[in-house]
């Protein structure tokens, strides 16, 4: 779980009060402060990894998300002057049960992060091997580990570099000391991270899936479920049976809640489920949808990966489905 780095916040460096944001000179001098020799960088839309040929030869143990502060000294002082956010994540998720005044006592493994806008991530000079990767394009680059806490990296730090001013009063807004999340000090009120609640659902019938390819998805050529955001005053089964009626055009007989999932894009939380079909023909959404059709599971289109929620649905409706047909 976060939490904020104190050590790389100078005294007065927004209005004379320690704030989360400031115009500081980060060097490798303020990171060797903190006792750390590597460090993440990130932007609302990029993040700075080895490209394949170095993340292919990594180390046993390394992680592509951590970076060398001494490779990245003369990137890092091109960041004078420039507005940054930073604080610590912890790489151990079973801190994450832990309060944050409690995690923060214990011996673990974290690292500092530093979240910059795109244009200031942009204009630095990255040293030979690391690139500015697409998020959406690093996610698929991580294994499992580095995948959950690629979804806590770049929600928070979105959050954040979005999340300056109180929406109350326009004061800035500072550390909160022991929660994940920020404070006004005029308003005396603390401000949390945004999470929106999403379905995401495989629907299926005898030998075959509805798979749905949204124009996302379509410049990657891949199929995937239907997902939706949900609405105000509905549950989270209300929305699985409209968003599949109005995305798809059919009816639904059952669902079956199977897990959950965050997504960083930007700040979802994906609850899973089997949908059984009961009626109608696929019509799909103009503007939504550009193609759904029924594919039967032994001849699948090209499908998200099982590092996702949605890959991991569509592969256990098959196995489902399968077992079905064995009987």
């Amino acid at each position: 779980m976060p939490k904020f780095d104190t050590l790389l916040t100078p005294p007065g460096a927004v209005a004379g009060r320690p704030g989360f944001h400031g115009r500081l000179p980060y060097t490798q001098a303020l990171l060797a402060k903190a006792g750390h020799d590597q460090f993440m960088l990130i932007s609302n839309s990029h993040i700075v990894l080895p490209d394949r040929s170095v993340m292919s030869s990594q180390p046993g143990g390394g992680s592509a998300l951590e970076l060398p502060v001494r490779e990245f000294a003369a990137a890092l002082r091109g960041l004078e002057g420039v507005e940054v956010g930073h604080f610590l994540i912890y790489l151990d998720a079973a801190l994450a049960a832990l309060p944050l005044h409690q995690a923060a006592s214990v011996e673990a493994d974290i690292l500092p992060v530093l979240a910059v806008d795109q244009v200031q991530l942009e204009a630095l000079a990255l040293p030979p091997g690391y690139a500015l990767i697409p998020l959406r394009t690093a996610l698929f680059q991580l294994d499992r580990a580095e995948h959950r806490l690629f979804n806590r990296l770049v929600q928070w730090s979105h959050w954040v570099l979005q999340t300056r001013y109180c929406e109350q009063c326009g004061g800035r807004l500072e550390n909160a000391e022991k929660e994940l999340a920020l404070f006004c000090r005029s308003c005396v009120r603390p401000v949390y991270p945004r999470v929106a609640p999403c379905m995401i659902a495989a629907v299926y019938r005898p030998g075959e899936l509805l798979l749905a390819q949204n124009v996302a998805l379509k410049s990657r050529g891949l199929y995937s479920c239907v997902a939706g955001f949900v609405d105000p005053g509905e549950s989270v089964e209300m929305t699985v049976h409209r968003e599949v009626r109005e995305e798809t055009g059919v009816l639904l007989k059952s669902i079956r809640y199977i897990e959950s999932e965050a997504w960083p894009f930007p700040h979802q939380l994906m609850l899973g489920f089997l949908a059984e079909y009961d009626s109608g023909e696929i019509v799909p959404e103009p503007g939504e949808i550009e193609d759904a059709q029924w594919f039967s599971i032994d001849d699948l289109p090209p499908i998200p990966p099982t590092l996702t929620i949605s890959g991991r649905l569509i592969r256990l409706a098959v196995d489902e489905l399968r077992e079905q047909g064995r009987r």
